[in-house]
């Protein structure tokens, strides 16, 4: 993992600070994971899976867990990632249940935006 890429886990509103580490991987664009139980995110990965490895280790279930893609500027949300990938409640890479993309987006609109 190259040196601009900041993975942490993120449990309460991160400061402008923050956000602007966790995006400096992607220019403006911060790759994250969702558990969409314990409502936190594992943000600024490089990749998907190091973020859901790092929330699993921290207790979180694989299955609770759903990538997403945030747009700081913008502040649009992309809910594809690798690893919602042969899940129900995904097609192909895209989160398409209602349900399960809107605790995805409440938590990242919570925390991260």
């Amino acid at each position: 993992m190259s040196g601009k890429f900041c993975v942490q886990i993120i449990s309460k509103k991160a400061g402008s600070g923050l956000i602007k580490k966790l995006a400096a991987g992607f220019e403006g664009e911060i790759k994250a994971v969702v558990d969409v139980k314990r409502s936190i995110i594992a943000a600024g990965c490089e990749w998907h899976d190091e973020a859901r490895d790092m929330l699993v280790k921290n207790g979180s279930d694989s299955d609770d867990l759903w990538g997403a893609r945030v747009c700081v500027k913008s502040g649009d949300i992309i809910f594809k990632s690798q690893i919602n990938e042969g899940r129900v409640g995904a097609e192909k890479n895209e989160i398409c249940d209602q349900e399960i993309r809107s605790e995805v987006e409440s938590v990242i609109r919570q925390l991260l935006i």
